[in-house]
């Protein structure tokens, strides 16, 4: 074979396998079945089969909780429940009554007033009722129903308090609605807002996804290999593995990237096994990877719930949720010191900022910064909008953070995220004060 037929392979027919392995999209076929993951998908689908009402699962980012849902519908569909999936949830009280009813399957008797822009609380109240009928009709029936939110971390608290309602009600003592609320960490702290603690006392079932420890990678590696087809073993040496978790802190879709990159180099050298060198290669010009290099892997310290606390955890969480002014001074349980220079960045105005992604080079998060911008200046709100660049620290290694300030509430900062999500699908909202002082830049 010349070289440049070598190059062209595709790894999937050098490999034999029937489907990528390592794709990004969650798909439960590829559902690892870690100790924390069987206990989130048992005891999720437990909790709903006994009409226990309320569910949340929580994890960081990339842990697997998308796939663990998409699961979970599959598993309902199959015993007959009726259920809606939410997965857009910067959405007022209006929108998400009408998303339930849309994806239960029913429409709406005023569907142009409630589309109208302001619709007001009878076209609500209106919502509610067709709900109630829809949901006391399945009971009568002796199905259930379920509504799984993902993203839950960024429903208004006026949402969540309009979920609590749903969930209340009842017929003969039992639930008409079970609700899984899927989110992000930062959706415990939004829980300990006073306005939602009827909901989170009505709440008895949590659940936790963390990132795999070293142990487990390899299995992980191969595991996936082998349900997209792989038919001979394909090895990955221990010191690839001990790289591999090295760089990606044990979280899965960094790991996707990763390995699929990898496999890549295989298919390239005429290799079937992966070797450190590999990873090596494969890790080059992926900043979301490099950006997390460094440091222990996970699987250390004990928190005082119980949840394991791990470095990568911490890290992953200041980098991508765009936190890093906090200073984590001794992780529980291993009493390892890890200091972070504050982001020399805050907006001028507003409690709330948007944050555009995390970058290697300064002159990539200026550009970033200057496309958003420009998309915000085309949107229909056309908000103005100011730019800004936060520079950190962490093992020696500095990074950039791209940011647009000036929201003065949570609704105008989520408008934004929506008009840039397309072009920047990880883009997150944060709380200004989060960030450290100010530092314009020049996008405005």
């Amino acid at each position: 074979m010349t070289e440049q037929q070598q190059h062209h392979e595709d790894y999937l027919e050098y490999l034999g396998l029937k489907e990528p392995p390592f794709a990004l999209t969650p798909d439960p076929h590829f559902l690892f079945p870690t100790e924390e993951n069987q206990k989130a998908l048992q005891g999720i689908f437990g909790c709903v089969k006994r009409g226990e009402g309320y569910a949340v699962l929580t994890g960081d980012i990339g842990t697997g909780k998308t796939m663990i849902c998409r699961a979970l519908l599959g598993l309902f569909e199959q015993e007959g429940y009726e259920t809606a999936l939410l997965v857009n949830p910067f959405i007022s009280e209006a929108e998400l009554l009408r998303a339930l009813l849309t994806d239960f399957g029913v429409h709406p008797r005023t569907d142009s007033e409630i589309r109208a822009p302001g619709a007001g609380s009878t076209d609500v109240q209106r919502m509610v009722e067709e709900i109630t009928d829809f949901l006391a009709r399945n009971a009568k029936e002796g199905k259930r129903c379920v509504a799984l939110v993902d993203e839950a971390q960024n429903l208004p608290i006026s949402a969540l308090e309009q979920l609590r309602i749903l969930g209340n009600l009842e017929k003969n003592k039992e639930k008409l609605l079970q609700i899984v609320l899927v989110g992000q960490n930062e959706f415990l702290d939004t829980l300990k807002n006073p306005r939602l603690m009827q909901l989170v006392q009505r709440i008895s079932n949590w659940f936790r996804l963390g990132p795999l420890p070293q142990q487990c990678v390899a299995e992980y590696f191969r595991f996936r290999l082998e349900q997209a087809g792989l038919q001979k073993g394909l090895d990955i040496g221990k010191n690839a593995t001990v790289l591999a978790t090295k760089l990606t802190r044990g979280y899965p879709r960094l790991m996707n990237i990763l390995f699929d990159r990898a496999l890549r180099e295989v298919c390239w050298h005429r290799k079937w096994g992966i070797e450190e060198s590999d990873i090596q290669r494969a890790s080059k010009g992926m900043p979301s990877v490099q950006s997390v290099a460094g440091g222990s892997t996970p699987g250390s310290g004990q928190s005082k719930g119980g949840h394991s606390v791990k470095l990568g955890v911490a890290v992953l969480l200041m980098l991508v949720a765009g936190i890093a002014g906090f200073m984590l001074n001794k992780l529980i349980g291993n009493g390892e010191t890890i200091t972070t220079p504050p982001p020399q960045v805050q907006p001028k105005t507003g409690p709330w900022t948007l944050v555009i992604g995390q970058f290697d080079v300064k002159e990539d998060a200026s550009e970033s910064v200057g496309r958003a911008l420009s998309i915000l200046k085309e949107s229909p709100e056309r908000q103005l909008c100011q730019g800004y660049i936060a520079e950190a620290q962490q093992d020696g290694a500095t990074f950039y953070m791209a940011l647009i300030g000036s929201f003065t509430d949570n609704e105008q900062a989520a408008a934004a995220r929506q008009s840039v999500l397309q072009t920047f699908p990880d883009c997150r909202i944060v709380e200004s004060k989060s960030l450290g002082p100010s530092r314009e830049s020049d996008n405005e």
